[in-house]
């Protein structure tokens, strides 16, 4: 099962591009116990680098929102993918978001 994450598809392989990535990456993978075992296993390690890196480029206003559907909420976008499943990503991580006449983001979009 899959969780979703606080970063979309689109932040998450900008995050990977970054020239900062492959810095993370080595002093993630660096972090051992005093048994000598890593801290992150595996692939985790490149999954705690890649949203550390998300994380900085969404505090210097980099982050890339998701673009290729419009917001369907309330809560938890619920567009559909070609019967894969929902979106299921919040409203603030999209960029396409329907508004009413007042300019207010409508729900359900």
């Amino acid at each position: 099962m899959s969780a979703i994450r606080d970063f979309n598809p689109s932040a998450r392989a900008d995050a990977k591009r970054d020239s900062r990535y492959a810095v993370v990456l080595e002093q993630v993978q660096k972090m051992d116990w005093p048994s000598g075992k890593p801290m992150v296993p595996g692939g985790w390690a490149e999954t705690l680098a890649t949203d550390v890196v998300a994380a900085i480029r969404r505090h210097e206003g980099r982050h890339r929102l998701i673009t290729h559907h419009t917001y369907e909420g309330p809560g938890p976008c619920t567009a559909q993918f070609y019967g894969t499943g929902s979106c299921g990503y919040p409203r603030e991580e999209h960029a396409l978001v329907e508004e009413d006449e007042d300019g207010v983001p409508v729900a359900g979009g």
